[in-house]
């Protein structure tokens, strides 16, 4: 009896399934993730970065981590993330040490509180504000 054998798809399934991979990454936000990934391979480039490896993400997001806080950091991690396992078929969330960094980096990070009106100063705001200054504001 004769064994199937899979190592050739028909062109079809090659097409569908690359096009429903293109499809992965959140339409709304789409244009961000191909950013932070662009800006990494960019980065590559410029450091003649050939392979993917821990170490190299690990000095990437090290140097993020000088100029962002690390929020930012994790966004970008996790855009990056993303687009490396659809478009490179890698999965850095496998590199512990990148994660350890990550955490570490994040330790004692108190995230701003947003300021919130409580239904009185939304009251003050719509009765009293100038029209002339804030009225698109008045209307949404």
């Amino acid at each position: 009896m004769e064994s199937a054998s899979f190592s050739e798809e028909p062109f079809e399934i090659t097409e569908a399934a690359n096009a429903t991979v293109t499809n992965l990454l959140p339409a709304r936000s789409k244009k961000l993730y191909e950013a932070a990934y662009h800006s990494f391979k960019d980065w590559c480039l410029q450091k003649s970065v050939k392979t993917f490896s821990e170490n190299v993400m690990l000095v990437y997001f090290s140097e993020k981590a000088k100029n962002y806080k690390c929020s930012t950091v994790w966004a970008q991690y996790s855009m990056v993330r993303s687009c490396m396992l659809i478009y490179d078929n890698i999965d850095i969330s496998k590199f512990r040490k990148l994660v350890s960094f990550l955490k570490r980096n994040s330790d004692g990070y108190a995230p701003k509180k947003s300021k919130i009106l409580n239904r009185e100063e939304v009251k003050t705001f719509l009765s009293e504000a100038d029209d002339d200054a804030h009225l698109m504001r008045k209307v949404k």
